[in-house]
């Protein structure tokens, strides 16, 4: 079993470059673990700092559909609230 490591900025631009390929592709590779497992709806973007290019995944459209769902649930969340809110008032 591997021990803690301390987490801090890695100053070293190529090392530091390096860590954060390997740990995106860590990184999705347990969102798609998550999805497949547990059949739940997941998505990502990410905004590298070595490339001006935002990559969602799985793909710009799952990133479009995951975020539908979670603003329709969240404005339903929203008006749930402020119906018991009115109906206090009244």
């Amino acid at each position: 079993m591997r021990g803690k490591m301390k987490l801090s900025f890695i100053e070293n631009d190529s090392v530091r470059k390096t860590t954060f390929t390997k740990r995106k592709k860590g990184m999705l590779k347990k969102f798609n673990e998550l999805v497949t497992l547990c059949g739940v709806d997941a998505c990502a973007v990410i905004r590298s700092p070595y490339n001006s290019i935002q990559e969602p995944w799985p793909s710009r459209e799952g990133v479009e559909e995951v975020m539908s769902k979670f603003m329709e649930f969240s404005l339903l969340l929203l008006w749930m609230h402020l119906s018991q809110s009115v109906l206090m008032v009244v």
